[in-house]
């Protein structure tokens, strides 16, 4: 089954915090967890609102990020979106451990 993951990014990092995020990755992966297209988004302003109204034009399953407001964090899922945070490190590294399930 193929999934759609947003990544809050700060350079090539996860984003320390989802409210201070000006940067998006939008990821496809295929069933074994493998990136089959992907696409950087860039906020205007941050804006945690904002990245879940784009969670959610896009069909996000999985948002990962490093910290996120307890109340987002419940819209999010309540909205069907798991919501993976406490994440630091490259984004690749990321998507790798991702992939792999871990």
């Amino acid at each position: 089954m193929n999934r759609t993951l947003l990544i809050a990014m700060r350079d090539n990092d996860i984003a320390a915090r989802l409210d201070q995020c000006l940067e998006v990755l939008i990821v496809q992966v295929d069933g074994r967890g493998r990136p089959t297209a992907r696409k950087n988004l860039v906020l205007a302003k941050a804006s945690d609102k904002e990245i879940c109204r784009i969670a959610q034009a896009e069909g996000v399953h999985t948002l990962i990020c490093g910290a996120v407001d307890e109340e987002i964090s419940l819209y999010l899922t309540w909205k069907s979106v798991q919501v993976i945070d406490d994440i630091i490190g490259p984004v690749d590294a990321a998507l790798r451990l991702f992939g792999q399930g871990r």
